[in-house]
Parts: C-alpha cells; sequence; structure tokens
C-alpha cells in the first residue's frame, strides 16, 4: 500500500471507498470541543 496526499473533500468524492468504524470506537461520543480540536490547523 501506498500513501499519498491529498485534500479531505477529493478523499471523501472516490468511489469505491468503504468507511469502517471499529467496534471498539462505535461507542465512542464525540463532544464539540473534541471535533474542534481534530479541525484546529
Amino acid at each position: 500500500m501506498k500513501a499519498s496526499e491529498c485534500s479531505v473533500e477529493t478523499f471523501l468524492k472516490k468511489t469505491g471507498v468503504k468507511f469502517v468504524i471499529p467496534v471498539y470506537q462505535r461507542n465512542y461520543n464525540w463532544k464539540k470541543n473534541n471535533a474542534s480540536n481534530c479541525y484546529q490547523t
């Protein structure tokens, strides 16, 4: 597997991409500050 850089928008628009949330993460509850920390640049 070879990694390459792309924007989030480009990544989400790709066809044939399957998003899988592992069982151990399904019950995780994101709060507003968790999400904002994730997207800060």
